[in-house]
Parts: C-alpha cells; structure tokens; sequence
C-alpha cells in the first residue's frame, strides 16, 4: 500500500461516510471517498503508530531500532529485524542455504563491525553471515551507527557497526542473577511466567533480572559424553559468567547479587553462590540438587569436585575465610516434599546438617508432601521468599 493508499484509509477508517456527507463507492479503491453536496472536510487528524526507529543525536549517524519496531518485522533472527529498516541492506548471499549477508553503505557485511552489548563478536568469516546467528526473541533493541567510528571497540568499523542489546527484565534495583533449569535457556523464565510474577517488584525497581543461558546439553546433561572434557567445558562457562558476564551487567564494582534458579538452575545458584560468595549477597535455590556425582557416576575428577558444593564445602577448612562471609550471607534453600522431589530432598537436608555444624544460618524450607517438581510451585515460592527478602511484606501467590 503507498503512502496515499494509507492516507485515505486512516481517513475512512477515522472518519466514516457518514460523518463527512458522503460515501465510499464499493469495489473501488479506499482512495475514493466521494462527497455531497459539495462540502469538504475541514480538518483531518492522521495518528499512527510510531516507527520504532529514533535518530540518534550528535555528530554521529547513529539510529535506535527498539522492540516496538522489532514487533513489526518478523524477527525470527536479527537479519530478518532489518526487513522494515531501509538503514541496512540485507541480500541472501547464498541460495542454497539461505545464509543472510548485510551491507551498510553499498558495501559487504565484512567492512561492518557487529557487537553484542557494545563488545565485538562474529568476527572474521562469520561477519558477513552473523545476522543469522542471533534469534530475534534476545533482542531488545539495536542501534545503527553508518559510517567510519571510533576503534576503541576494534578496526573493523570501516562502514558502521551494529550492536545487538539483549533483552532484561528491568534497568534498576537489586540485580537477579537467573540461572534456568535442565536444559533450559535463558526466556524459559518469562515464558514460565516467573518474569511475570515479579513484575511488581521489577515495575517497583526493587530488582532487576539478569537472565543466562546454559549449556548443561553439553555438560551436566551429557551423561554419554567424555567426563573430563563436560566438566571442563562447565568450567569454561563459569568463568565466562564470573569474568565476562557479571562485570558486563554490574552497575558498580562493588555491586552484589541474588543468585537464584530452579531444579538444576539451583543447583548452579548453590555452586556459583558458595564458590564465589564475593559477587553473591543471596542464594535462593530452589529444588536444588547440590552434589555432582549424581551426574558424573563413578568418576573422579579435581574439576567435578570444584563443583558439588557439598562436597567441597564438607573439605573447606574450619579456618577458611569463606566460611565467614557465608555467615554474612543470606542463605535460603527451599524443596518440596511431592513427586519428583527425592533426590532434591535428600541432597538439601545434607545442606542443611553440613551447614548448621558449620554454624552458618541458612533459611531451610520443606514444603509439604503435595509441592512438586514443578513451575507452578516454583512460581508460589519465588513470591513467597522475594517478599520477605525485599520487603517487610508477605506476599501470596494462588496456583
């Protein structure tokens, strides 16, 4: 539809025959409103939706493409973002495939510098194809900057860049660090609608959540696969979220987390938590499992020992320094007492002991014998513990 199509048919829709004397003539084009008696509008009012699109201020030519831009395209990767944005060419550079290649300026995808959270990434061969390589859901907005820029992120901006923000679950408060559960990824919790019971704290800026993806496919879940090469690969997303991640989202240096997650995101809550108490204010971990023999059986290995927190929290020394930042900590483990629960229950009452000989408080919650392994309990007591642990208020949520 052109511009004048799309005039007229705001105007019809806007104002009807009726209101203006007149009549649309069926079968011809909507442009066709007809008048009587020769009268004439005397004033229109056209309102729309915006675009979506904002020009950035500055010396730079930088444009904001947000999510309400990003909900007109259909966004199944970021390449297919572009497809209502004349800003960024994008050709499919492969038939067979169907491998997407942008161009800014005339020029090939390889002249562009793409960035994720402001740091570089897809470099080299993957440059010119990357739209492909990062699905729409992540997406929470982008921005365009054409032409020659700073090198302070790299070389490779000879056209412009394009930097990818994903999406979060508020922009001020205390942050959340979400761990998923087996398998999961990281909008498993808005999809679970945990997002959506904490709305009103996230609304209320009294948390944000900072929501990470997982690999436990190729870790924990690979039971088949080389144990030494899935313990160390862990290892290498562990650092990546203590080293990479956490200094990425922070606000300040000083800045510390809740750790929280579901079922195996529990178990990652109580391993990074205990590991790493320096960046963690708060574990809260749910249906947890806190051991990892029960995924690497009969096998031994320094890596694997470094993460089950009970056992390497059973061989801490009395006199290491962890123990009293633990003290200092708020600690809350909660497991129900249904279906699927077993393993869950017997791993966190170990917690429990260990802890307690150790002195340390901790919060122990056993829900009673009908809360499953499931969301829907997850849901009731991620409401239930935020409110005691944010506010001085008691919060309900009904199954």
């Amino acid at each position: 539809m052109d511009c004048r199509s799309l005039l007229s048919w705001l105007i019809a829709i806007t104002f009807p025959a009726s209101w203006a004397h007149g009549q649309v003539v069926e079968g011809r084009d909507s442009s066709d409103v007809l008048t009587s008696d020769g009268k004439q509008l005397q004033e229109v009012f056209v309102s729309a939706y915006g675009t979506g699109r904002v020009k950035g201020r500055g010396v730079g030519n930088t444009e904001l493409i947000s999510s309400g831009e990003l909900l007109r395209a259909a966004c199944c990767n970021l390449g297919e973002s572009f497809t209502t944005n004349p800003s960024v060419d994008v050709n499919y550079a492969d038939a067979a495939t169907g491998a997407q290649q942008i161009k800014l300026l005339g020029l090939s995808g390889t002249y562009v510098q793409m960035l994720t959270e402001n740091i570089p990434n897809y470099r080299g061969v993957a440059a010119p194809y990357s739209l492909g390589y990062i699905p729409g859901p992540w997406m929470q907005s982008i921005q365009v900057s054409k032409g020659a820029s700073s090198v302070k992120n790299g070389y490779e901006s000879i056209t412009g860049q394009i930097n990818v923000e994903y999406k979060t679950y508020g922009t001020n408060g205390h942050p959340v660090l979400v761990f998923p559960s087996q398998d999961g990824r990281f909008y498993d919790y808005q999809d679970f609608d945990m997002v959506g019971v904490l709305s009103g704290y996230i609304d209320r800026e009294l948390i944000r959540l900072i929501c990470v993806d997982s690999i436990d496919r190729e870790t924990w879940s690979d039971i088949q696969g080389d144990h030494h090469q899935r313990i160390q690969l862990h290892e290498r997303w562990f650092h990546y979220i203590v080293d990479e991640l956490i200094p990425e989202v922070r606000h300040h240096e000083k800045e510390t987390f809740i750790v929280t997650g579901c079922s195996m995101g529990g178990f990652h809550a109580g391993n990074f938590f205990f590991r790493r108490p320096d960046l963690f204010d708060t574990l809260l971990a749910l249906s947890g499992l806190y051991y990892a023999g029960y995924f690497f059986p009969n096998y031994s290995d320094p890596l694997i020992y470094d993460n089950s927190p009970y056992d390497f929290l059973r061989g801490m020394p009395a006199d290491h320094p962890y123990w009293d930042i633990y003290r200092h900590r708020s600690i809350v483990m909660c497991v129900g007492q249904g279906a699927w629960e077993d393993e869950l229950l017997e791993s966190t009452r170990q917690m429990d002991a260990l802890l307690s000989e150790r002195k340390v408080p901790a919060w122990i919650d056993y829900w009673g014998h009908d809360v499953a392994h499931d969301w829907a309990w997850w849901r009731k007591q991620i409401v239930y513990f935020m409110s005691h642990l944010l506010t001085d208020e008691t919060v309900e949520y009904m199954i």
